[in-house]
């Protein structure tokens, strides 16, 4: 997981927010496959965290689980097979640190009061999903800032 970029091709990865148009061509190439993989990982990441708190995690995972299991036993590429790997292994791992959590839950889901307060932020620093996710957005503002240099804007 992670967003590693270019699927192990030694290819930079690619920057969206520059590039303006592709070719059918350039579509079917492994390097913008593995940079649209990586998107599609970020965006997915980003929903989870936003959801990382809740008490029903686990059952909104399962989702995102399912088509990306699916992914992983149809596509031919292993570099793409790990990465969805790592991936759902850490939205597993995140729905099993709430499962834990929940079972010590004294209360229904009809208080709503609670079930809002079910994951105090300390909790949820050290949960898997949001460990990784700061990392990742660190990783990700430092290559922004990389690419703001670069471009003179920085």
């Amino acid at each position: 997981g992670g967003g590693s970029g270019g699927g192990g091709s030694g290819v930079a990865r690619l920057q969206w927010d520059v590039l303006l148009r592709l070719s059918p061509a350039q579509l079917k190439q492994l390097p913008v496959l593995s940079a649209v993989l990586d998107e599609v990982e970020e965006v997915m990441l980003d929903n989870l965290t936003t959801y990382s708190r809740t008490i029903s995690f686990p059952e909104l995972a399962v989702g995102v689980l399912v088509p990306l299991k699916r992914f992983r036993r149809s596509t031919k590429v292993a570099a793409w097979r790990r990465q969805v790997t790592a991936l759902i292994q850490l939205i597993e791992q995140h729905s099993s640190f709430i499962l834990k959590r929940r079972q010590h839950v004294t209360y229904g889901p009809a208080d709503a009061a609670q079930v809002g307060r079910f994951l105090p932020a300390a909790a949820a620093a050290s949960s898997p999903l949001e460990k990784f996710w700061r990392q990742y957005d660190q990783q990700r503002a430092r290559m922004r800032a990389a690419i703001a240099v670069a471009r003179g804007g920085g």
